[in-house]
């Protein structure tokens, strides 16, 4: 056996094993639509068009997280419930991916030297009193907005109510809705970054979004809906 195969057959055995998989299980938020298939045999949770999915840390590498996705039938090996499952891997991910919430500009200083899309999407919201929820390593971090606590932190910090946009995976951005902006506004922007700076895996949704009184995220209507 090449050191490949022994490689694989570590990796395979160490998902297999529940001990050590518990200790990295995580949260991923993506768009429902563009999942469903690959969630089919999956456990899942739907929040409005989104997806949450839990998966196995196995690496990150060149800004990439390598992973596994936790299928039925690998719930049952392990031996617990889809709920347990929420919970372990929403409490892993704090752990594995802690929350980094902070204002867009601080945000853009600290990623002065970005490049190409990313840049060029960074320059499009660098708005002050703008946040940014994503996590420490930068990797599929909208799903942040989902650990406890983040959300009533989201309020604090912004001193009221915000809407969400889901700029893409990675990160979400939160603007207070004091500022002069209509929802119809931001919802043509996050369809325009969409379209011309983000690559579909990338995309999360082209809604926006907003926290209702029980700190759960909602839709926000358009007002040219009938």
């Amino acid at each position: 056996m090449n050191n490949e195969g022994a490689v694989n057959l570590q990796i395979l055995k160490n998902i297999k094993d529940y001990e050590w998989a518990r200790k990295h299980f995580f949260i991923r938020l993506r768009n429902a639509e563009q999942v469903k298939d690959c969630l089919r045999d999956c456990p899942w949770e739907k929040i409005e068009d989104l997806a949450v999915s839990y998966h196995v840390f196995l690496a990150e590498t060149e800004g990439e997280c390598a992973s596994a996705v936790i299928n039925w039938s690998l719930l049952n090996h392990y031996g617990i419930s889809a709920d347990e499952l929420r919970e372990e891997a929403i409490r892993n991910s704090q752990k594995i991916l802690p929350l980094r919430m902070e204002p867009v500009q601080q945000m853009l200083e600290r990623n002065r030297y970005l490049e190409g899309d990313r840049k060029e999407m960074a320059a499009t919201i660098e708005e002050p009193g703008l946040w940014v929820v994503t996590n420490k390593r930068g990797i599929h971090g909208a799903s942040a907005i989902l650990y406890p606590g983040a959300i009533e932190l989201a309020k604090l910090r912004i001193g009221g109510s915000f809407y969400v946009l889901p700029s893409s995976v990675h990160e979400l951005i939160l603007c207070p809705k004091t500022l002069e902006c209509s929802p119809d506004e931001l919802r043509n922007m996050i369809r325009e970054i969409n379209r011309s700076m983000l690559a579909p895996n990338e995309r999360l949704s082209d809604e926006l979004y907003e926290v209702d009184e029980e700190n759960r995220i909602r839709r926000v209507k358009s007002v040219y809906c009938a």
